[in-house]
């Protein structure tokens, strides 16, 4: 075979690897094909003119066809051509790249060509069609000598194989391209006689000019009846009451897509064919979780889920302690009921005394006081909002109280700051004895006195006030005329006012 056979060859079967296929089956096909005829395989013992001598050259074909589709993969047909073709004394080598010419010529070579084929339309799924071709030949060949006018002839059975490509132009006419290899294998008949044309009779193939024949051809075809199936679905078009479905979808009987688990995206698209109810897909059928928290979207109730948020089965966070902070974020997941919590889960506590903020009774309780499982202060607001009065031994002059007395201030501080609330007035008093302005000043500084160790131990400075009243009579608390009325009279008063 020379170089243009097998770039034609090639050309054809690269392009049936990129073609596409149409429906074949119950179809009726006719049409013309306008091959070139190239003879090859010149017999072994072979010589005339010399032993380089090519007889003949390429020569021109014309075919007529007729072919059955019996299924969408399988062609049935038959074949009629006529072919011709001169030899050249002059040439000794080269005959296919030479067009066939009487010029030179000492005989021609014509023959007419049976043939029952297979193809095999080998992508269904495309819209071109490349197929192989097999099949067997009846081959009816004449040779003439162009000097004396004799002719001869002999009839030869033949394997035939190729490969083609349909290319559809409208939907019953189409072209094909095709390269066929016909290799003789069984004379059956033989009138040519030893020396005529050759050693031999031409009933031995190794005495023949060629044994063999090549054929790029090119075809029209018309096409009648058969199925059409526009869509590749595999339900035809006079059957299918959903034309136009996406190819690779699945379809039922009557060539509607199936979409089994109600996604939009139907069968044989769908990557993800078991989707659940009401989940949004991609376009490849696949559930979508915009949240990542497990929970397909479309049925994620909380779509929006912080990352690293534990949900229940509709996409919600959990919340077990119910603070008002997820789990996975709640860094305190047993926070009792009812507790104020922080941004991390954790409970609350403003003033300090051992109850949480939302359950704490009393807040605000100063730190340091003691308080009930309410949070609210052991001491109950009624003993402070009684008078206290206090009989405190001074030294000469002083306004500081004795030891004993600051002992029973520190109690009394410890009850006003459990209520923060409470105002107090802290009033001093003296006796007759002595000037009456030095008194009024006495009782004063002794008041603040008592006022000045209260805030040392805590007591708000806002929750006090302190006033003298000296040696005024109508606050004696007794007769000034006794050591024991006078000393009833030496007294501090402290007294809720709020």
């Amino acid at each position: 075979m020379k170089k243009s056979a097998v770039l034609i060859l090639l050309v054809i079967l690269m392009a049936s690897t990129m073609a596409f296929t149409e429906e074949l089956k119950g179809r009726t096909v006719i049409g013309i094909r306008a091959p070139f005829m190239l003879p090859i395989l010149e017999g072994n013992n072979f010589s005339l003119n010399g032993s380089e001598y090519q007889p003949f050259m390429r020569g021109w074909d014309f075919t007529f066809e007729a072919k059955k589709g019996i299924s969408d993969h399988f062609m049935i047909g038959l074949t009629a051509g006529y072919t011709s073709a001169y030899d050249d004394t002059s040439k000794f080598d080269d005959r296919g790249d030479v067009a066939s010419k009487e010029d030179n010529a000492s005989a021609k070579l014509t023959g007419i060509l049976f043939g029952v084929n297979a193809e095999y339309y080998y992508l269904k799924d495309f819209v071109f069609q490349p197929y192989l071709l097999a099949g067997l030949g009846i081959d009816f060949w004449k040779v003439k000598d162009l000097a004396s006018d004799d002719s001869h002839g002999t009839t030869d059975m033949g394997i035939k194989i190729g490969t083609g490509l349909l290319i559809p132009i409208k939907d019953n006419i189409s072209i094909d391209l095709q390269a066929k290899l016909t290799f003789e294998q069984i004379n059956l008949s033989s009138s040519v006689p030893d020396g005529f044309y050759g050693p031999g009779d031409w009933s031995e193939f190794s005495d023949r000019p060629f044994r063999g024949y090549f054929e790029p051809s090119i075809g029209l075809q018309i096409a009648f009846g058969g199925t059409r199936d526009s869509d590749k679905d595999g339900v035809n078009d006079n059957k299918d009451n959903c034309p136009g479905t996406p190819l690779g979808a699945k379809v039922d009987k009557n060539g509607c897509p199936i979409d089994t688990d109600g996604d939009g995206v139907y069968d044989g698209l769908d990557q993800c064919p078991d989707t659940p109810k009401g989940a949004k897909v991609n376009a490849a059928g696949c559930p979508l979780d915009s949240d990542n928290d497990g929970v397909y979207d479309g049925i994620d109730r909380c779509p929006g889920t912080a990352k690293g948020l534990r949900v229940d089965e509709f996409g919600c966070p959990f919340d077990s302690d119910n603070d008002g902070v997820h789990d996975g974020l709640d860094k305190c997941l047993d926070t009792p009921k009812g507790v104020k919590v922080d941004a991390q889960g954790c409970p609350m506590d403003s003033d300090r005394d051992g109850v949480y903020d939302g359950i704490d009774v009393c807040p605000g309780t100063p730190i340091g006081v003691t308080v009930d499982a309410a949070g609210c202060p052991l001491v109950k607001k009624m003993e402070i909002a009684e008078k206290i009065t206090l009989h405190i031994n001074y030294a000469s002059n002083s306004a500081e109280p004795d030891d004993i007395s600051k002992k029973q201030l520190d109690s009394i501080a410890y009850r006003i700051m459990a209520y923060p609330d409470t105002k107090v007035e802290i009033r001093g008093f003296t006796d007759n004895q002595g000037a009456e302005a030095y008194n009024l000043e006495l009782s004063r500084k002794r008041a603040e006195g008592v006022m000045a160790y209260l805030e040392s131990k805590g007591v708000k400075a806002d929750q006090m006030t302190a006033k003298g009243f000296g040696e005024d009579p109508k606050y004696f608390a007794a007769d000034n005329s006794t050591s024991d009325g006078r000393r009833q009279n030496r007294r501090v008063e402290i007294e809720s006012v709020k």
